[in-house]
């Protein structure tokens, strides 16, 4: 519509420009109406290119904050992660701890078995050797 008012506006000040009259009303009138109709448009691409840069400055907050999130998570997962890493490393030392002591109860025990053991095969030795009575 708004091209339609600027063509006949256009035609109508050229016809007024070709005659050495004063422009007839109705000309006038589709010049005034033209200027309205272009300042309402001007006007709607203002409001709209500004609702536009609202959006897009709300969208870009939007995404700082998922982004920043996103971070935060990652650290705290991280941070997990590291957590759990040592506690499995410190159980795992003292697992080994308890299994060093415990092998080296069970080889002591081992040991005293197997010295008692021996020192009773050679009283048992000795006592086969000596004479009888």
């Amino acid at each position: 519509m708004n091209r339609s008012l600027v063509a006949v506006s256009l035609m109508a000040l050229a016809l007024a420009a070709c005659s050495k009259t004063e422009p007839p009303a109705a000309v006038q009138k589709a010049v005034e109406t033209t200027k309205e109709a272009a300042k309402e448009a001007a006007d709607a691409t203002a409001k709209a290119a500004g609702q536009a840069v609202d959006a897009t400055k709300q969208a870009a907050d939007a995404t700082a904050k998922a982004a920043g999130d996103a971070v935060d998570a990652t650290k705290q997962a991280a941070g997990q992660a590291v957590d759990a890493t040592k506690q499995a490393v410190a159980e795992g030392a003292a697992a080994t701890a308890k299994a060093t002591e415990e092998a080296k109860q069970a080889a002591s025990q081992s040991y005293t078995a197997a010295k008692e053991g021996a020192a009773k095969a050679v009283q048992e030795a000795k006592d086969a050797a000596a004479p009888k009575k």
